[in-house]
């Protein structure tokens, strides 16, 4: 960072085998302000979250929203953007997991919940809030989400019209699951339906909308972007071995 005026930071995405994300984040914020950062932008996507923690008396979610706050308290010169679910004319991790899951015509059952919703953001939505943060300096904790919020059987059925197929639930804590996980430790398949299951009870987004704090408004419809279909191509990876390891080989 040294030298540097304006930082952009991203959460990385293992979910085991690495120091802990929190850290990083509280860690990056402090070294930003040792260097003189001007505008540190903080992407903190949904998806990259470590949907575990062994604190007995707090959830994963506030864990984190713990450390955001104590980042934002090191650095006036750094905001967070805490984005919702990604959807992009490439993969998007979570909503390409789901994609792959409706070519296979299976998906683990928290998948289709109808009582847990998102307003999934698209990529070059999330690069226009990255770009107005780092041009005014922003400072604060702000929420990127798209303008339609969705629950996740509305948005596995979106996803099924854009590959043409029809998924049906399936156990995902079976005997092999339990096994993997046994040798593997927190996967990545794993970490996303924890993702999902928790975010009933606990929404995992935070922060002021960015669109009201910014005056600006998001560029793209969830419900148009999966009314086309989806190149089957673009499917074959991450492999299902890629998802049983504790980060993505992508």
């Amino acid at each position: 960072m040294e030298g540097a005026d304006k930082v952009v930071y991203f959460t990385h995405d293992y979910t085991s085998m690495c120091p802990d994300k929190n850290d990083f984040l509280v860690g990056t914020a402090k070294l930003a302000k040792k260097h003189g950062v001007k505008s540190l932008a903080a992407v903190c996507p949904l998806e990259h979250d470590m949907a575990y923690t062994e604190d007995q008396n707090r959830t994963w979610v506030q864990v984190r929203q713990d450390a955001e706050q104590s980042a934002l308290s090191f650095n006036k010169n750094m905001a967070i953007l805490n984005t919702d679910l990604v959807f992009s004319n490439g993969p998007a991790h979570m909503l390409h997991y789901m994609a792959q899951k409706s070519a296979g015509g299976k998906i683990p059952r928290g998948f289709l919940q109808d009582d847990v919703c998102f307003n999934p953001v698209h990529s070059d939505d999330v690069a226009e809030a990255v770009a107005h943060v780092l041009a005014t300096h922003s400072h604060g904790q702000f929420a990127v989400q798209g303008d339609k919020k969705v629950s996740l059987k509305e948005l596995m059925g979106l996803v099924d019209q854009a590959t043409g197929c029809t998924t049906s639930s399936q156990m995902f804590n079976n005997l092999f699951t339990l096994v993997d996980e046994f040798f593997t430790g927190h996967t990545v398949d794993k970490n996303l339906l924890n993702i999902v299951l928790d975010s009933k009870d606990d929404h995992p987004i935070s922060g002021a909308s960015f669109w009201e704090a910014s005056g600006l408004t998001p560029q793209h419809d969830v419900h148009k972007h999966y009314a086309q279909p989806i190149d089957r191509d673009q499917l074959a990876e991450p492999s299902r071995g890629d998802y049983k390891l504790p980060h993505m080989n992508f």
